[in-house]
């Protein structure tokens, strides 16, 4: 499977509007793990009964300021990211979005905010094999994560392993 070009990735996906949409109305790449009965935050009873009015959205002080954390962050582990490839895997990268919201043109109620957008070029080793990239794009999310969710990182295999939650919602982007 090849790539997308630009006016494939276009027209594969619906940008939506920068005002903060009314979550209650689609499935987003949080709510990934929810409707698969793997997060560890909601059901996918709990999901379906706040989507649909069923119970009122409880705000978690905890959480809502360690997602705020989380948003702060993202342009300081954007760079990193940025540079990592630039500098350790040698490759030209080109910042291409930054928080884009896309809905699926045939399903809207799948969306999804994609934290950063890259156009990569160059050749690079990953997992011993040569890897070239000719301008694709790629989608990036940040995480940040407290110390005590850190072991579900791969910190203690000294692996790049994500939690199974988060591998959801990325999936969830790369379908739309």
């Amino acid at each position: 499977m090849s790539a997308l070009d630009d006016h494939e990735c276009e027209a594969a996906a619906t940008v939506l509007g920068a005002q903060e949409p009314d979550r209650k109305t689609f499935l987003g790449g949080s709510d990934a793990a929810a409707v698969m009965g793997l997060s560890p935050y909601a059901t996918p009873v709990e999901l379906w009964q706040r989507k649909t009015g069923r119970v009122e959205e409880r705000v978690d002080a905890r959480m809502e300021k360690m997602r705020a954390r989380g948003h702060k962050l993202e342009p300081f582990i954007r760079d990193m990211a940025i540079d990592r490839l630039r500098d350790d895997f040698g490759l030209h990268v080109e910042l291409v979005a930054v928080n884009h919201r896309y809905a699926d043109p045939t399903y809207p109620f799948l969306a999804c905010e994609i934290d950063f957008e890259l156009r990569l070029t160059g050749t690079t080793a990953i997992d011993g094999e040569e890897v070239t990239f000719d301008g694709e794009l790629v989608n990036a999310d940040a995480k940040s994560v407290t110390g005590f969710a850190r072991k579900k990182w791969g910190a203690e295999e000294a692996t790049e392993d994500v939690p199974i939650e988060y591998a959801a919602q990325f999936m969830h982007g790369l379908m739309v």
